[in-house]
């Protein structure tokens, strides 16, 4: 026995161990976009590009793919939203089923080889993955 334990037992014992900090808890996995940029279940994106702030919305099973003519492809009940601010400047697209619309700064006009090109600059400048969900609030 050390002689200065019978005058300070706490000085034998040993330091106490620190509790074990609680396990993280598990992330929200999101369905993987592939390489074509198909994706089974609801995806965002929420990006700039520049100037302009971007969304990107996928209900369903969507498949993006900006070097295709299509550039989208909605399968079954799948919904594509995508919205650019720029300054002053809205356009907004919305896609589903057989229907295509395509307003900037709130004017409908027809979805074509501008609205194409415009697309095709956002689907290129989108992130590989979705942003993830917002955390549940508390």
């Amino acid at each position: 026995m050390k002689p200065l334990s019978l005058l300070f037992p706490f000085a034998a014992a040993s330091a106490p161990t620190p509790p074990t900090p609680p396990t993280p808890p598990t992330p929200v996995a999101m369905s993987p976009s592939t390489s074509s940029g198909s994706s089974a279940a609801n995806s965002q994106w929420s990006f700039k590009n520049g100037a302009s702030e971007i969304e990107i919305q996928t209900t369903g099973n969507v498949t993006l793919d900006p070097a295709s003519d299509a550039l989208f492809d909605l399968h079954d009940n799948g919904t594509l939203r995508v919205s650019e601010k720029a300054g002053k400047d809205v356009r907004v697209l919305t896609a589903q089923g057989t229907k295509v619309t395509w307003q900037v700064n709130g004017t409908g006009r027809p979805f074509n080889a501008d609205g194409k090109d415009w697309l095709r600059k956002i689907l290129k400048a989108r992130p590989a993955t979705p942003t993830p969900p917002p955390p549940p609030p508390r």
